[in-house]
Parts: structure tokens; C-alpha cells; sequence
């Protein structure tokens, strides 16, 4: 008897503290859940507006590669799964960059351009679902890594690392760029009072000076001329033309370029 009732204090005494652990580490989860939610808010404030090229790469790479991967795999797998932790950060790093391109093509297909204020911001939305998903799903236990932990083959974790950097490398670069080409750059001629309206809508990376033909259907040249067309933007031109043409074709060639690079023919 006397030996029962000295082990029964024992006993709860061993699970008060348990608990009293279990509740310190979940509180620490909800500071690190905490954390990255600001940290990538901040670098999704910083990439979307900050003038500065070097600090929106910084900023990119942080939103890029770390927090949304983070946030998604605490999402997905909470801290009581057991996981190696080698294993969780491929797993960071890869769901980031998922992220980021999977968001990249969702807006590429809503828009004929993608602006790195629209990518700042659906980055931040996704990783403020994630983390509201990863506080739902912490129940305070804190067991993140098996008893015996399995090796990460070199060859796979090196292959990892180098295909993870360079996805990171573009994202970041495409982050860097105000307005992200979705399309190949488009010749369009229509009909315009007394001539013809000749559009450039650019896809290029940068500003581009492009050059123009306009014949007619025998092939006789009726203008020439260069445009020049930011990225992503859009430049035209007005040409008269008699309506007793007939058929007019327009060609467009790239700096350099002796082939046309895109051609349209219209009937005035």
C-alpha cells in the first residue's frame, strides 16, 4: 500500500511536466508560425515596392524559397509528424518554388502580364492560407524527427540543391522585372479612316526597336519605317492608304533580323 501511494505522485508529476513542456513548445511553434508570416509579408511589401534592385533579390529569395515552402509544410505535415529535418527543408524549399510557379502560370493565364506586384501579393495570400492552415493543425506536439534518421544520398541532396537554386535564381529574376512577358509579341493591321493601323504589342525583355514593311499584294513596297516598343507595351502607327489597294500585307522583323519575324495581311 505505502508502495502505491509513493508512486502515484511520482507518476502524475512525470505527466504535469510532459504537459507543462508539450504547452512551452506549441507556444514556440505558434512564435515561429508567427515569425514567418511577418518575415514573408515584409519581403512580399519589399519585392512589390522597394526601388532598390539588390534588396528586392534579398527580399525575393526569402519569399521565394524559404516562407511559403515553410508554411505549407507545417501546413501539410505539422510539427508532430514525424520527419526527419533534413527531410522537411528539401521539402520547404521544394513546395516554395511549386508555389511560386504554379502562381506565376495561374496569373499568366487570368493576364496577358504578370507584374511583380501581382506576384508580391498572391505569394503573400498563399502564404497567409498556409500558415492560418499550419496554426489549425499545431496541437503542441513537438515530435520532428524519427528515432533513427535515414541518410540523404549525397548525389540526391546535391542534384536537389542545384536544380532548387536555379529555379529559385529565375523566380527571383522574374520577380526583379516590373512586367513579365506571357506571350510572344504580336503584329495586328486594321482599318483606320483613310489607312491602315499598324500595332506592335512587345514581349520582348526590354525595349525594342522593331522595323516595318507595308506592301501591297503585287509585293510593291508601300512603307517602311521603325518602331520602337517598350516591354510590354504596346506601339502603333497610322499609314494611309488608298481603300483601292486591295490586299495589304505588313511584315516585322527584329533588330538585326533580314526574316520577318511576324507578318498579317489585311483586305481594305
Amino acid at each position: 500500500m505505502n508502495e502505491a501511494s509513493e508512486t502515484a505522485p511520482h507518476g502524475g508529476s512525470g505527466a504535469g511536466r510532459e504537459r507543462r513542456s508539450q504547452r512551452v513548445l506549441g507556444r514556440g511553434y505558434l512564435l515561429l508560425f508567427s515569425a514567418l508570416l511577418l518575415t514573408g509579408w515584409v519581403a512580399a511589401a519589399l519585392v512589390a515596392v522597394a526601388p532598390w534592385t539588390p534588396l528586392r533579390a534579398v527580399a525575393g529569395l526569402i519569399l521565394v524559397g524559404i516562407v511559403p515552402g515553410a508554411l505549407a509544410s507545417y501546413a501539410a505535415l505539422p510539427p508532430a509528424s514525424r520527419i526527419d529535418g533534413r527531410l522537411r527543408a528539401v521539402l520547404v524549399v521544394s513546395l516554395s518554388v511549386a508555389i511560386a510557379l504554379l502562381l506565376g502560370l495561374t496569373l499568366a493565364l487570368l493576364s496577358n502580364h504578370v507584374s511583380r506586384v501581382a506576384a508580391a501579393v498572391g505569394l503573400a495570400v498563399v502564404l497567409t492560407v498556409a500558415g492560418v492552415i499550419a496554426f489549425a493543425r499545431d496541437d503542441g506536439k513537438t515530435t520532428l524527427f524519427l528515432p533513427e534518421r535515414p541518410a540523404l544520398a549525397p548525389v540526391v541532396a546535391i542534384v536537389t540543391g542545384v536544380l532548387a537554386l536555379a529555379a529559385i535564381a529565375s523566380v527571383v529574376a522574374a520577380l526583379n522585372v516590373d512586367t513579365l512577358p506571357t506571350d510572344f509579341t504580336a503584329l495586328s493591321l486594321t482599318r483606320d479612316g483613310r489607312g491602315v493601323r499598324l500595332s506592335v504589342s512587345s514581349h520582348e525583355d526590354r525595349a525594342t526597336r522593331f522595323r516595318y514593311v507595308l506592301s501591297d499584294g503585287t509585293g510593291i513596297r508601300l512603307y517602311s519605317g521603325a518602331i520602337r516598343v517598350d516591354a510590354g507595351e504596346e506601339g502603333t502607327v497610322l499609314l494611309p492608304v488608298s481603300a483601292g489597294t486591295g490586299l495589304v500585307r505588313a511584315a516585322l522583323f527584329k533588330p538585326g533580323s533580314t526574316a520577318p519575324y511576324r507578318s498579317v495581311d489585311l483586305r481594305l
